[in-house]
């Protein structure tokens, strides 16, 4: 198999990333990223999206759709980290088609045609192409949408940036677990190292990197293990019969403690 065909893996686009190359035939709502990118397409998606969550307003709708947001981030990292290549991610390439199942949203991202590039080989240029395709991809992408998220809900950008850590630091342990080399491993673990602490502000439109979170940690519902705390709040407690996550970052730990207490009493643990 050569390096194309290892790249263009339509299943695991699908499976990983919710990256598709064809139309989903069940979608009940599309948009390009160029639209999501302004005010008003952005408005016109979260309104129809918003209902369906069951959310009072746009701003739950924008933090969910941020979390499934987070696989184009994630998809251009695992190229970089696996490959070396960076994939044709660009605004104009991409089209979001929403699907309902079951009551449940989902979200599929369309890549009108594949298009990619291979880094280069040594540890410094390898660099500065990481830098440069990872801050277009940020800046360009992920950033215009981001803002008009915002805008339409009147949050502060980092509540919907600060949806991805807590994905990037699940996807980074499991990726260890697949790589085929000790090269990849660090791989990994340098390309995440640069989007969390390394990566200027600049791409995000902020001061402050929003990536850039350490990860609390709290006992397990079940009480045998450490788990991560989410790196933001989704919302979901504002949604009809929604409550906080139990690894919401804006729960209290006595909150947390009567739950877990809850839960081992009624599971007879």
């Amino acid at each position: 198999m050569d390096s194309m065909e290892l790249s263009l893996d339509h299943d695991m686009l699908k499976a990983k990333f919710y990256i598709i190359m064809e139309p989903h035939p069940d979608a009940i709502y599309s948009a390009s990223f160029a639209e999501l990118s302004t005010v008003d397409g952005m408005e016109k998606f979260l309104q129809f999206y918003a209902p369906l969550l069951k959310a009072p307003d746009t701003e739950p709708a924008g933090t969910f759709f941020c979390s499934w947001l987070g696989r184009i981030a994630l998809a251009g990292q695992y190229y970089l980290s696996f490959y070396n290549k960076s994939i044709a991610l660009e605004p104009d390439n991409l089209i979001m088609d929403m699907v309902e199942s079951n009551g449940y949203c989902q979200f599929a991202f369309r890549l009108q045609q594949w298009g990619e590039e291979q880094g280069p080989d040594t540890p410094e240029e390898r660099a500065l192409f990481r830098q440069t395709h990872l801050e277009q991809l940020y800046q360009q992408t992920l950033r215009p949408i981001v803002e008009a998220i915002s805008a339409v809900t009147g949050a502060h950008a980092r509540v919907f940036w600060r949806q991805f850590p807590s994905q990037f630091n699940y996807f980074v342990q499991t990726w260890q677990q697949e790589a085929s080399s000790p090269e990849i491993v660090e791989h990994i673990k340098d390309d995440h190292r640069y989007v969390t602490s390394e990566m200027s502000a600049e791409p995000f439109g902020l001061t402050v990197n929003p990536l850039n979170m350490r990860t609390r940690y709290t006992t397990s519902i079940q009480g045998d293990q450490q788990i991560p705390l989410k790196s933001a709040c989704c919302l979901y407690h504002r949604m009809d019969d929604g409550d906080y996550c139990f690894s919401c970052p804006k729960l209290s730990e006595t909150d947390r403690d009567e739950r877990r207490h809850a839960y081992q009493q009624k599971e007879g643990i």
